[in-house]
């Protein structure tokens, strides 16, 4: 009877540390998942880490809780998870209470946001503050060097993040002149949306087109689009690939796309005109291919 005892003990113990994060393809709790797995991919785009936010979700959904109770819930190393909760109470999201065991707690989503949203200005505002400065500085340096050359040369630039690659493409869309060409997953089409490219796009001159590849249907999330710039390819093989194209000038490879979070997306932008003709010609036969599915 003891031993029945320790049993369902030992099997309470081990439920109490199922988390949504463990919920496995086809259980009932798979599509809270599915949720939390899309929530870590934006709370990305504010800065957090996918560790970070797995804690924040993890305190906001399952109550306040002690380090040791987080790093064991989520499989996360202890020392790693005091890290992290230091890094979420100096972004002012989680809350100590001086108690022993310490407890921590998330604030509430909207309380958190607002807190990570003040703290960006505050820093916009104190390098706005340098902006002037800084440039004074660098024109009391002097120049050791003189441009002999004007032609333009073929140039490489690795980005690494979804915010330094978010601001290549609003900067290629903005100085277009006449295309924007874009061959994506529906993953890559949806993180191009809620970074608001389309809204962009909308206010622009530009032919915009795009495949999206695999794909089966214009994803719901675009339904208001121009149906006519939009189109699927059913039987692409991967979906790893990902490229942009701007004026046939400008191109932005990715080496990690968004079937990566978003702060692992990795991508290559280049001028190189071999590369760009390479995937003008990829983008073109792909095009031809695709079909009009809604």
């Amino acid at each position: 009877m003891m031993n029945d005892f320790l049993k369902s003990e030992n099997t309470y113990v081990e439920k109490e540390h199922v988390t949504i994060f463990d919920s496995e393809p086809g259980s009932t709790s798979y599509k809270n998942r599915i949720a939390a797995d899309r929530l870590r991919e934006v709370l990305a785009e504010f800065g957090l880490s996918s560790n970070q936010s797995k804690i924040f979700i993890f305190l906001g959904k399952f109550g306040s809780k002690t380090a040791p109770e987080i790093s064991k819930a989520l499989r996360i190393p202890r020392t790693e998870t005091y890290h992290i909760i230091n890094t979420l109470q100096s972004k002012g999201i989680v809350t100590t209470e001086f108690i022993s065991p310490a407890r921590y707690t998330a604030l509430p989503i909207e309380k958190a946001l607002t807190s990570i949203l003040n703290m960006e200005r505050e820093k916009i505002n104190s390098l706005s503050k340098q902006r002037k400065r800084a440039i004074e500085l660098w024109n009391e340096v002097p120049s050791f060097f003189t441009e002999v050359n004007d032609e333009p040369r073929e140039k490489l630039q690795v980005l690494q993040g979804s915010t330094s690659i978010n601001i290549k493409i609003t900067s290629m869309i903005r100085d277009s002149q006449k295309e924007f060409l874009m061959l994506g997953t529906e993953k890559d089409i949806a993180r191009f949306y809620h970074a608001d490219f389309f809204e962009i796009l909308d206010h622009s001159t530009l032919k915009a087109r795009f495949v999206i590849c695999p794909a089966q249907k214009i994803p719901n999330f675009i339904e208001e689009a121009d149906k006519a710039f939009i189109k699927v390819l059913p039987d692409g093989k991967t979906d790893t690939s990902c490229f942009i194209l701007k004026d046939s000038s400008e191109a932005l490879l990715f080496t990690k796309n968004a079937s990566y979070h978003a702060n692992d997306s990795a991508a290559v932008w280049t001028n190189s005109k071999s590369l760009i003709d390479s995937m003008q010609m990829l983008f073109n036969y792909c095009w031809e291919k695709a079909e009009i599915i809604f």
